[in-house]
């Protein structure tokens, strides 16, 4: 079999080809497109954009929240003769960063020797003293557990307890009596353990909604007691992808996918979560009330770091959740005809990983007066709903009154003509102006343009810093273009290993091409070891993400057994999902297997 008879060419932003460059990994040829013009208001970009776009459901929940708290368990390392776990710590590690860093909750970890008996039931305990009645509490629990059929009881088994018949195991009981007696409004037990399920089993499972403003506000108001489970009554898998269990990996990858915000954990649950653990594993996740625990069937309601409560904001009652500059779109056009990513006009901010010194810190919606925000927030609004003029005179106001991503939109109504004379020199001054802030897209839009010279001189020198900023404060689609001029030696020294860093940077971040980028670079051994069961997984997850070309090129892994088994029918149905998305290279190969 000759490399050449199959294609893992792609389409960088396939649907606008203003350059096309080709580059190559070892032994292969990549098309390259890039594009300043393009905006994609598809469902296949959106998945791929955290924050993106703002809905009526969330912008506003008519009821105050108050803080949000975290005890975050993860135990390995057992004393007695239990076995060892691989990805529990891992698993804890990472939720604690992702509830912290995204969505600013106060943590509280509990790790292998630490998450002793005592030492969670009286951690739990002494946040009677610290939660008041608007607070949240959120407990992860990931460790052995066990179901003592004799007895008919659940048990957590904590570092210091031998088997489910230990003084030291904590039975259900005592979990749901300790928060019980807790003051918080929402409490939410997420478990990846064994028989996890078991600890709701005389409870109704939370039933999957379609989410509303009305829904969103009333699981707000009212008292919840929840838990999110692995598995129902049964083992359950310590392994799966990138160090986590395979729960641990889809409430990671939901959490941070999750394009709303504000939005209740039967959402996520529902939506994601049981989903991919169901595709992956022998699990049935539950998402349910906890009995007898004070419940009063309301929803744990997670709000996303920069959405504030805002006393005194005139677009809800006083004392309403409202978000604050957190999400914005710039197009509310509908969908092309082609769904692959494009550059869009979204200006995503993001707290993935740490701003450039001196600049503010992503996701905050910081920036301009409170006017200025409203402005912002009001001309977001008639932006998506077509209403261009209104739309401009507010996001003016918005930028004039120091909001980045006001600017940011406002440039992109200009590169477009959405409301006024098509004008890419002004388009390029908006985004200088709300890269100068926090609006990270603008700094990736930017340097777009720089690149393909489109209304700027093509100059990549200016491009490479823009995307930098761009990646540095979050925005995945600015690493995955530096990414690419690293592996091209476009305008910085040619380094196939920092390349494949800035993928793996882009796929965290949820950009499914950068994940697409990273799983070619394990294939051809460029920067990293060749290693085509990791070039699968990340295959998988880019067209997980709704990308064709992560589709594609699992599909060239299921044809010729490359880091997954053979398997004909599931390449062919790669294929033509990847063909179907507008995808060429998908295309050719299909009608060649086909033949």
């Amino acid at each position: 079999m000759k490399r050449t008879r199959v294609s893992l060419a792609f389409a960088f932003f396939s649907r606008c080809s203003s350059i096309v460059r080709r580059i190559g990994f070892p032994g292969l040829a990549v098309a390259v497109a890039l594009s300043s013009l393009q905006l994609a208001s598809s469902a296949a970009f959106a998945q791929q954009q955290r924050g993106f776009p703002q809905t009526a459901k969330s912008a506003q929940a008519a009821v105050r929240n108050g803080k949000y708290y975290a005890l975050v368990i993860g135990i390995n390392q057992y004393h007695s003769a239990l076995p060892q776990l691989k990805t529990a710590v891992n698993d804890a590690n990472a939720v604690a960063q992702l509830l912290q860093e995204q969505y600013g909750f106060q943590v509280t970890k509990l790790l292998d020797k630490e998450a002793t008996r005592a030492k969670i039931l009286d951690t739990i305990s002494a946040y009677k003293n610290t939660l008041n009645e608007e607070d949240n509490l959120l407990i992860y629990y990931g460790g052995h557990g066990s179901h003592d059929k004799d007895a008919d009881k659940t048990y957590w088994l904590p570092v210091d307890a031998e088997s489910s018949t230990s003084s030291n195991a904590i039975m259900e009981d005592d979990l749901t009596s300790k928060i019980k007696a807790l003051p918080a409004r929402h409490v939410l037990i997420i478990a990846d353990s064994c028989y996890s399920g078991d600890l709701s089993r005389d409870a109704a499972d939370v039933p999957p909604v379609t989410p509303t403003q009305p829904y969103l506000n009333r699981m707000l108001k009212a008292k919840s007691r929840t838990i999110m489970a692995s598995g129902g009554d049964a083992p359950v898998s310590d392994s799966g992808a990138d160090g986590h269990s395979i729960f641990a990996y889809a409430f990671l990858k939901a959490m941070k996918g999750e394009e709303d915000p504000v939005f209740s954990a039967d959402e996520v649950f529902y939506s994601s979560v049981r989903k991919h653990v169901q595709r992956n594993a022998e699990q049935d996740p539950k998402y349910s009330h906890l009995h007898n625990s004070g419940d009063d069937d309301g929803d744990f309601v997670f709000v996303r770091k920069g959405a504030q409560i805002n006393a005194a904001a005139s677009s809800g009652p006083a004392g309403t959740l409202t978000r604050s500059a957190t999400t914005e779109t710039a197009s509310a056009e509908p969908a092309p005809a082609e769904p692959a990513p494009a550059p869009a006009a979204d200006i995503p901010n993001s707290n993935m990983t740490p701003v450039p010194s001196g600049a503010t810190s992503a996701g905050t919606g910081s920036g301009g007066s409170g006017s200025a925000r409203e402005a912002f927030d009001r001309g977001l609004a008639d932006l998506k709903s077509g209403q261009f003029a209104e739309a401009f005179q507010l996001l003016t106001l918005a930028c004039n009154g120091g909001v980045s991503r006001g600017c940011g939109n406002l440039g992109v109504m200009y590169q477009k003509g959405n409301g006024v004379n098509q004008d890419l020199g002004q388009a390029a001054v908006l985004f200088r102006k709300g890269c100068s802030g926090d609006a990270w897209g603008a700094c990736f839009l930017l340097g777009v343009m720089y690149e393909s010279g489109n209304g700027v001189p093509r100059d990549q020198s200016q491009a490479i810093p823009l995307y930098l900023r761009s990646c540095e404060g979050g925005d995945g689609r600015g690493c995955t273009n530096l990414g690419v001029a690293y592996n091209t030696g476009n305008g910085v020294p040619q380094n196939q290993a920092q390349a494949s860093s800035l993928f793996h940077k882009a796929c965290d971040t949820g950009v499914p091409r950068g994940c697409a980028l990273l799983g070619l670079a394990y294939h051809e051994g460029a920067g990293l070891p060749k290693d085509d069961s990791q070039a699968a997984l990340f295959a998988r997850k880019a067209c997980d993400g709704a990308d064709p070309m992560g589709c594609n090129m699992l599909g060239v892994g299921y044809e010729f057994g490359y880091g997954v088994p053979r398997d004909k029918r599931q390449a062919v149905a790669l294929y033509r999902q990847a063909c179907t998305a507008g995808f060429d290279a998908a295309c050719k190969n299909l009608n060649r297997v086909q033949r």
